[in-house]
């Protein structure tokens, strides 16, 4: 069973090969997982292991190659700054801006640059820069500019990013309360700017929903889709999705979680011009080994982990719940559909949300558990009740917010109502976060969990997934 499903899963394969010949190298200095995954691939079979094995030892070698020369902290430097994007900032004392990138010194290392003074460089190009460089962990480094000097011939999409979400953000503020325009700006941005709204949603485990992932490219597909499907053929429908997915993915960056979503919407559409239908674990694999490659380093990013995770959790456990809930919520077929009186249909209808409901929200969670107790020690019980429905009613805040747009732009008296109904929706759900339930108001608390059980948890889980599809929980 294991070796038939990497035979209808290269990309998977490939993918977590490359991902663990870089790790090792640059953040677990062991080849105990490296060689543990060979040593599954041994028993799978002879070509699995040859190709894992392969793909491997590209990655120490890649990551050796770009990596090896990483400098220390604490040391003046001058050398070029090459910006990827900038963020409004804000600290406990004062608000900036902060400046994500590049560092060539002549190595290249991933770099921050925080900016709280007047007159904010622009970053719309290359900077020379003299400084003083401090390392925060492996490889993540932030300067402290001293001397800063603007580079002819050079560009970035960073400052045009930047100068489109500040209007869209005006736009809201003009339309929307300021709370609504908060969330909604957070939803569709990924910037959180109000500290407390990041604390509620922390607090009843919806952070999520705050950073840009594969649920806010499914919302804008779903929105767009039905929206050209009115009067575009499929090809044309399909060929638009393409260019608005790439307009929005330009529009919010490229931050791991942001770029898997954006890979794999890809390739679904793709396919979908191709007349294929790919499988989703495989294209997680696709994601997985084209952002490897892209950034080695994006396999420390905590959006990284937690969007393949969940995605791969999501793909592999949600089918095995869903079978187990039909116990509780059962499926009906159209002829007893047919046969039930007028109000029952309603009632299948709730029992199928809560089946799906609780079978996404268990998926999800039995693979994220580990992780986000590593990360925040933390694990709120309201996230198990707060999922079941929150992201569906977010979702539909983003389509209220998306038809108020184009209204707006065809006739403004009917958006400026769009945007009146919108804001009260948006602020009805905002008040659920900030006043949850004070009895279920409690969180599993650990203050250490190894990294090494976190990767033994999910490898160990993964290949029981995979053994359980033969006894027919799929």
């Amino acid at each position: 069973m294991h070796r038939l499903f990497w035979r209808g899963n290269p990309a998977l394969l490939l993918g977590v090969s490359l991902l663990l010949g870089t790790s090792s190298y640059l953040y677990l200095h062991s080849p105990l997982f490296p060689l543990l995954w060979l040593a599954y691939l041994f028993f799978v079979g002879p070509l699995h292991l040859f190709r894992g094995a392969c793909f491997i030892l590209f990655g120490i070698a890649y990551a050796l190659f770009l990596y090896s020369g990483a400098p220390d902290g604490g040391r003046n430097i001058e050398g070029v700054f090459s910006i990827s994007s900038l963020q409004p900032h804000q600290s406990p004392f004062q608000k900036g801006y902060l400046y994500k990138g590049t560092l060539r010194l002549p190595e290249a290392i991933p770099c921050t640059m925080s900016w709280s003074q007047d007159g904010r460089p622009s970053a719309q190009c290359d900077y020379w820069i003299r400084g003083r460089l401090e390392q925060r962990g492996p490889f993540q480094y932030s300067v402290k500019a001293k001397e800063l000097k603007p580079l002819d011939n050079t560009w970035s999409l960073a400052e045009w990013r930047f100068r489109m979400k500040e209007r869209f953000r005006t736009l809201l503020r003009n339309n929307l309360s300021p709370r609504a325009a908060a969330l909604l700006s957070s939803l569709v941005t990924g910037d959180v700017e109000e500290r407390s709204l990041r604390y509620e949603f922390n607090r009843v485990g919806l952070q999520h929903l705050l950073s840009i992932s594969g649920f806010h490219f499914a919302v804008v597909i779903l929105f767009c889709s039905g929206f050209l499907g009115l009067f575009l053929p499929e090809r044309v429908k399909l060929w638009t999705l393409l260019i608005a997915l790439t307009a929005y993915f330009l529009f919010v960056g490229s931050a791991p979680a942001v770029l898997r979503s954006f890979i794999t919407a890809v390739l679904y559409l793709v396919g979908k011009l191709l007349r294929r239908q790919p499988a989703g674990i495989n294209l997680l694999g696709c994601a997985i080994l084209f952002e490897t490659i892209l950034d080695p380093l994006a396999g420390a990013h905590i959006g990284f982990q937690l969007s393949f995770v969940s995605c791969a959790g999501l793909l592999l456990l949600f089918p095995l719940y869903e079978k187990a809930l039909q116990t509780f919520f059962p499926k009906r077929s159209l002829s007893e559909l047919a046969a039930m009186t007028r109000l029952s249909p309603f009632g299948h209808l709730l029992s199928a949300f809560l089946r799906k409901g609780l079978a996404t929200t268990l998926a999800v969670n039995t693979a994220l558990l580990p992780l986000l107790l590593f990360h925040f020690h933390s694990f709120p019980l309201l996230s198990l009740l707060y999922n079941l429905f929150f992201p569906v009613c977010a979702s539909l805040s983003i389509i209220a917010l998306l038809a108020s747009l184009i209204a707006y732009l065809i006739w403004a008296p009917l958006g400026h109502l769009l945007f009146t109904l919108t804001g009260f929706w948006t602020t009805q759900l905002l008040d659920l976060v900030a006043y949850p339930p004070l009895l279920l108001d409690r969180s599993l608390q650990f203050s250490h969990i190894p990294a090494a059980f976190c990767l033994l948890y999910l490898f160990a889980l993964f290949l029981l997934l995979i053994h359980f599809r033969k006894r027919d929980f799929f």
